[in-house]
């Protein structure tokens, strides 16, 4: 009984992001054979091709702030956790207001100046500002997480996504407005459900200056490491688009979505445990850390390798049978989605020892490592080599990741 009243919490939490998190898969599932009817292949290659660069414009929108929100949370007095959100939160916004700005005008330069097979407008603008204010819904879910407040972070998740879905539908199928409709209508839902976590995630307009001198400190390693995160999974589609194929660039994306659906799973088991995570570093709970990390890769794993024997007949209910031919590129990058997580493992571990400038080197060496890798595979065996290169460059990271903290935290 004991043992039960002990777990019972969790079984709860892991009960309500799962559900959360399998209406939002089913939701997609759902509604993709619709997608793929009234989307082309150039439609899936423009969204596919502009969303990539969020994994670029993201740090510099949010300076990593909501890692250090995360990481300081339970080291911070109760009395001081309000104003550590609210600190967090605001200078995130100030800050990715002003990065939103420079970053739209030096990527349309750099598009104005370069052949580029994709219009900058209204793809790019459509898609930097969602990120921007998806932003707040973002730091909402994370604090309903971090606290535990599993229900309303259930619910939260799934009116985000019927909302996308309804906007999205509205413009898609019904306006035939193709990649145009899609953006148009994930950023009218983004608008409403971060009016809502703004109002409900901050309680004063006031900035801490002392948390904030903490925070930049802390997060300055943070940010050129994860702006180097794009050269690990973004970078492969600007060299891609140089190839000139369309038609196969829609395939790879539609294989990167379908693949992306699996990463719901790792992120179920992963918001239920990832609090025990930096609670067993601030207690010295080794054990309890292992066990909890050896879960969430190990569900992961189960997840990815089922979707890889079953790809081909998935997609083909998931696509109406006209992307079928994605299902190569979905397998390989399903072995991607585990390396990704024994990654994101790691990552987690060096920041929650506190080791962000460890981190920063890690993922340097291994973009660079990368790049190279992508532009060798690329160059040879085109889109199949792109797929193969994401899985590999996770592994190496892993590898370098798992070396460092062990030299670190002997």
């Amino acid at each position: 009984m004991n043992i039960i009243k002990k777990y019972l919490p969790y079984i709860k939490n892991l009960g309500l992001y799962f559900t959360s998190s399998i209406i939002v898969a089913l939701v997609g599932i759902l509604l993709n054979p619709i997608y793929a009817m009234n989307l082309s292949h150039e439609d899936y290659a423009i969204i596919g091709y502009y969303s990539s660069f969020n994994l670029l414009l993201l740090p510099l929108l949010n300076f990593s702030l909501y890692s250090f929100y995360s990481r300081h949370y339970y080291f911070t007095p109760e009395d001081k956790r309000e104003s550590l959100g609210n600190t967090v939160l605001l200078s995130s916004m100030m800050i990715g207001f002003v990065s939103l700005f420079l970053f739209v005008g030096f990527f349309y330069f750099l598009h104005r100046s370069t052949e580029n097979s994709f219009p900058f407008f209204p793809y790019a603008i459509l898609t930097f500002v969602q990120v921007y204010i998806g932003n707040i819904a973002s730091f909402y879910l994370i604090k309903l997480r971090i606290t535990r407040q599993a229900k309303k972070y259930a619910w939260f998740s799934i009116i985000q996504c019927l909302l996308t879905a309804f906007f999205s539908l509205i413009f898609v199928v019904y306006y035939k407005h193709g990649a145009t409709g899609k953006l148009c209508g994930t950023l009218i839902a983004t608008i409403i459900v971060s009016t809502y976590a703004l109002f409900y995630s901050v309680s004063e307009l006031k900035i801490d200056k002392d948390i904030l001198s903490s925070a930049i400190k802390f997060c300055t390693p943070l940010v050129i490491s994860a702006i180097f995160w794009y050269f690990l999974t973004g970078v492969d589609r600007v060299f891609l688009e140089r190839i000139g194929d369309t038609y196969t660039f829609g395939l790879y994306s539609v294989g990167l979505q379908m693949a992306g659906y699996l990463t719901i799973f790792y992120t179920t088991i992963s918001n239920t445990f990832e609090p025990d995570i930096y609670q067993s570093i601030a207690q010295g709970r080794k054990k309890k850390l292992v066990g909890t990390i050896g879960i969430i890769i190990g569900f992961t794993a189960i997840v990815n390798l089922a979707f890889i024997i079953l790809a081909p007949q998935v997609i083909g209910i998931l696509t109406a049978n006209r992307y079928i031919e994605s299902a190569p590129f979905a397998q390989i990058l399903a072995v991607h989605n585990i390396a990704m997580a024994c990654y994101y493992m790691v990552v987690k571990l060096l920041i929650g020892y506190g080791f962000v400038k460890q981190e920063l080197y890690v993922r340097v060496s291994g973009a660079l490592l990368s790049i190279a890798m992508f532009y060798v595979l690329i160059d040879k065996y085109k889109f199949i080599g792109a797929a193969w290169g994401q899985s590999i460059s996770f592994l190496i990271m892993t590898i370098i990741g798992i070396i460092v903290l062990c030299i670190k935290n002997k």
